[in-house]
């Protein structure tokens, strides 16, 4: 059942690509219709299916969280927001499915929203989204809602409207935790700086992190800062931990597979940082697309930073989070504005997004794992 979900999930991606790739053709209420009926299907089909990394640890903190009334629904352990829905589909009597779909209905508007505003060609900038998260990030629920809400925040400010951008990092922070680095928006302008200064700014994270390290984990030991708030008990964790413990692989094909999953969106983020922070294009972008790839420059800085440290999965989340915005930048390369080698980037990019998908459809058929009838056998 989970393969067929698999392929119906790759035959709707592709076929969606496929329209959008024309979309210059249709008039505006027609892209609009368009992309609301893809998008629904999208969303009853993720909030349904029965394949992802951490679904089933969702479906079990869902069916765990009982709240008998609003207070305690404000002083859980997991995020306000999160605690919040739970408690709404419960009230409603919705299943877990339900609950999903709820969830994710809001990050998929605010997704819909920025690309008509935003991109010249809205069909496929969510096209792209659609290739770069489906079976990735979405499958991180809350985490994958607070980029959507960190990336209205952007679009809120960008516009020179704070209040708005304000509460949208504040639900973004309230959907998980890793968002407070929204406290560095104000440094995003100052990150499209030269590429021989990412380099060096690249070289001074890594060492500074790896320097300050020690003195991070005394201060969460001896002030029993873990016990004050979980964000706190996350960073001891992804610092010591998790690091000390490390990743146990099943083979080659499981450490292989598990390094493309990884690492993957980190490369090509950081690949379309060094091509747009040229003089030429960072220039001809607007405040919002300007924003957006400083807050991507920033999330590669933090990535280094943390990786530095051992705590990897930090640091992607980070860069997953901050970079959130690619979809828009990449579709902008597709029309041409910056020239003909803006679309060869594009293109390249495309191929590195289709064998990723790849990659990770691979990762989630359990090739790697020996009880499985597709293990691979190394």
């Amino acid at each position: 059942m989970k393969v067929v979900e698999v392929i119906a999930a790759v035959a709707l991606l592709f076929s969606f690509f496929v329209v959008s790739t024309y979309d210059w053709r249709f008039s505006s209420i027609f892209k609009k219709s368009l992309s609301f009926f893809f998008v629904f299907i999208i969303l009853v089909f993720i909030s349904f299916k029965n394949f992802g990394l951490d679904l089933e640890n969702y479906r079990e903190i869902y069916q765990s969280l009982i709240f008998s009334n609003w207070n305690e629904v404000l002083s859980s352990d997991w995020e306000p927001l999160f605690s919040l829905f739970s408690k709404l589909s419960k009230t409603l009597g919705l299943g877990f499915g339900g609950f999903f779909f709820l969830w994710y209905l809001f990050p998929f508007v605010i997704v819909t929203i920025i690309s008509f505003r935003h991109a010249s060609r809205p069909l496929l900038a969510i096209s792209l989204f659609l290739l770069l998260y489906f079976f990735s990030f979405m499958d991180a629920a809350r985490h994958f809602a607070a980029a959507c809400y960190y990336l209205m925040g952007i679009h809120f400010f960008a516009s020179k409207r704070k209040l708005s951008g304000f509460i949208f990092f504040s639900l973004s922070l309230f959907s998980h935790f890793s968002s407070l680095v929204f406290v560095l928006y104000y440094f995003i302008k100052k990150c499209l700086f030269s590429r021989a200064t990412y380099v060096v700014l690249i070289v001074f994270c890594v060492c500074s992190a790896y320097i300050l390290k020690p003195f991070a984990v005394y201060l969460i030991n001896n002030y029993h800062l873990d016990e004050m708030h979980i964000i706190f008990w996350k960073l001891k964790y992804y610092l010591t931990y998790y690091n000390s413990v490390g990743y146990e692989f099943q083979g080659w094909s499981h450490r292989v597979l598990w390094n493309i999953v990884i690492y993957s969106h980190v490369v090509m983020v950081i690949s379309l940082n060094f091509y747009m922070i040229g003089p030429y294009i960072k220039k001809s972008l607007s405040s919002f697309e300007r924003a957006l790839l400083g807050s991507q420059v920033l999330g590669s800085l933090l990535f280094f930073g943390f990786a530095s440290v051992g705590a990897v999965t930090l640091g992607v989340r980070i860069n997953y989070m901050m970079s959130i915005g690619v979809f828009v930048l990449l579709s902008t390369l597709s029309d041409g504005r910056f020239g003909k080698s803006s679309i060869g980037f594009y293109w390249t990019f495309f191929v590195f997004m289709v064998i990723f998908n790849f990659f990770y459809v691979l990762y989630l058929s359990g090739v790697h794992i020996q009880e499985s009838p597709l293990y691979i056998g190394f």
